[in-house]
């Protein structure tokens, strides 16, 4: 027993002198740089990410005059930007700039199929300064994630893990694009297509697909020219947007017999 006990204790000798001595003093030291490292370059993209947000608002007030319809998109923009503000922890902050990014990808495409929003300097101008922004995000991003790449092969180490667990530092987050910013959307326009409602005509302009979210230009019976998703309703034309598809959108219309009596009925849009 004697033996086995003194066994114990050459052991826990060992381990603290392996843990508390002049190289675990060494590790330590160097893992402390590397996260301060992490921490300075996501600070300089925390300086990207708010001048991203700074453009938020701008981009929404000139947006809403062309699109009214798409009012739930546009809170959703603002959600995700104050989101962000009340993120503390970077991988809180990188999360919620995922929803930002997906936001302002859908503003962004609004620019390549609205013909308004195309005319309109003031957003155009507002779109440059964001995609420079963008692309400074991406140069930030790669020093980011070189950094965490090294912060995190030192914690995954074996030496490195236990003095890691006693200095309570932990891995760093990598801050990569979303998945689905990384396929190009598809934009397709073909001679204007129109059908007639009770109500007016509905012409369609043109459709997209981004990622799972399609979307279609329509001109409604007063002439303004609107971007649809499915499941939206058009209270000016009656009807509801069941399914969007390459060059094609489906409504359906409730109608009514002579006796008043409702139905409805499926009509489609093809280029």
């Amino acid at each position: 027993m004697k033996k086995l006990i003194l066994l114990f204790l050459l052991g826990g000798i060992v381990a603290g002198a392996v843990m508390f001595g002049p190289g675990a003093i060494s590790q330590f030291d160097e893992l402390v740089r590397l996260r301060e490292d992490t921490n300075r370059e996501w600070a300089q993209i925390d300086v990207l990410l708010i001048r991203r947000y700074e453009l938020i608002p701008r981009l929404v007030a000139t947006v809403k005059g062309y699109a009214e319809h798409e009012q739930a998109t546009l809170n959703g923009i603002a959600e995700a930007y104050s989101g962000y503000t009340r993120a503390s922890s970077i991988p809180d902050k990188i999360k919620a700039s995922y929803e930002a990014e997906r936001q302002l990808r859908s503003l962004s495409l609004w620019g390549q199929i609205h013909p308004n929003l195309k005319a309109d300097t003031h957003f155009l101008k507002l779109m440059e300064e964001l995609s420079e922004t963008e692309n400074r995000i991406a140069e930030q991003r790669m020093r980011y994630n070189s950094s965490v790449s090294s912060l995190n092969t030192q914690v995954k180490s074996f030496y490195g893990s236990m003095v890691a667990w006693v200095g309570k530092i932990e891995e760093g987050t990598y801050y990569e694009p979303p998945a689905e910013s990384k396929g190009a959307p598809v934009v397709r326009f073909s001679p204007t297509a129109t059908t007639a409602f009770n109500a007016g005509e509905l012409q369609l302009k043109g459709t997209m697909k981004s990622g799972d979210v399609r979307h279609a230009v329509l001109q409604l019976p007063d002439g303004r020219e609107v971007v649809v998703t499915p499941g939206m309703e058009i209270k000016e034309a009656s009807v509801r947007v069941t399914s969007i598809e390459d060059s094609e959108i489906t409504f359906q219309q409730t109608v009514y017999d002579s006796t008043g009596k409702p139905s409805t009925r499926e009509v489609r849009i093809r280029q």
